[in-house]
């Protein structure tokens, strides 16, 4: 099921749409700074249930752990980083370290040619996405077989294996799979489709199981003064994301001959500064609601 919003509508009007399953699990995927703020909110509302071993969660990003000021751009607490520290990889790469663009097309097509210098400097080594969308996805496509391993082995098999109704389990276990990520940064704006796309071709082994991908995308307007560059970043994204929702378009798989022609996503659901009643305006708030989304969701 696809559920279109307007970009106004905030997560606190959307609470009616939380259903009750016979079992749910799931995994939480952060992407970029404020993805992991998000995940590292939902990690903690799973610290004390029960049920946690239902619920995996991994976090990808292009800063260090230790790079403090730009953990605090995006709202990030040491607290946060050591909390998702044991589930966090970082992706980057150095252009003295083997990296040519030329010999990766796939790279070479989404990176503008003013930042492809950028790429090949030997002295470079990419520490944060810069707000620059194609570095934060050249990232990701460099670790791109590393990712895909976490994900897979990390993440998946064990819920994949927890939901498989042929090992005993009910048939209508439901898989939940959560990205976030804000569509105004570098890093998780650049790797949003390459990565869901990763996930959606992983996601194919758990087809005997009612699997859903949501995406939950926070705006420019949720942190503090936004820069021009941000705003752009943010409709590039919303309208990449606009094509490849509508389905029907080839997305051809690094590494491999296969390609994807489904959505990213099963459900989008855009994060605003306001709804009207509760005022987000700042990105720890943003990321709370976005987890207790979530935490709900995965709720019997």
């Amino acid at each position: 099921m696809k559920i279109t919003l307007p970009l106004d509508v905030g997560i606190a009007e959307i609470i009616f749409l939380f259903v009750s399953f016979a079992a749910v699990y799931g995994a939480g995927f952060a992407l970029g700074g404020w993805g992991s703020l998000a995940l590292a909110c939902l990690k903690r509302l799973f610290r004390e249930e029960p049920t946690q071993e239902t619920f995996r969660c991994l976090a990808i990003d292009t800063i260090e752990s230790g790079e403090k000021v730009k953990a605090e751009q995006a709202g990030l607490t040491a607290a946060d980083l050591a909390l998702i520290a044991p589930e966090r990889v970082r992706v980057s790469f150095r252009a003295g370290e083997g990296f040519d663009i030329h010999h990766h097309p796939d790279i070479a097509a989404i990176v503008p040619p003013d930042v492809q210098p950028f790429l090949r400097d030997p002295a470079v080594t990419l520490d944060g996405g810069q707000a620059i969308r194609s570095l934060g996805a050249a990232a990701l496509y460099w670790s791109w077989t590393d990712v895909r391993a976490r994900v897979r082995d990390g993440v998946l098999r064990r819920l994949l294996t927890d939901t498989d109704p042929r090992a005993g389990r009910d048939a209508h276990n439901r898989l939940l799979l959560f990205v976030f990520a804000s569509v105004c940064g570098g890093s998780g704006s650049g790797m949003l489709i390459p990565f869901s796309m990763l996930l959606r071709d992983l996601r194919g082994e758990a087809i005997h199981v009612d699997a859903t991908t949501v995406a939950i995308l926070a705006l420019p307007e949720v942190f503090s003064s936004p820069t021009q560059r941000n705003l752009a970043n943010a409709y590039e994204t919303l309208k990449e994301l606009n094509y490849w929702m509508g389905g029907g378009h080839a997305f051809p798989l690094p590494g491999s001959e296969r390609i994807l022609i489904d959505p990213p996503f099963d459900i989008v659901y855009v994060v605003p500064s306001s709804n009207g009643v509760f005022q987000l305006a700042s990105p720890r708030r943003a990321a709370e609601l976005a987890a207790l989304f979530a935490f709900h969701s995965f709720q019997d």
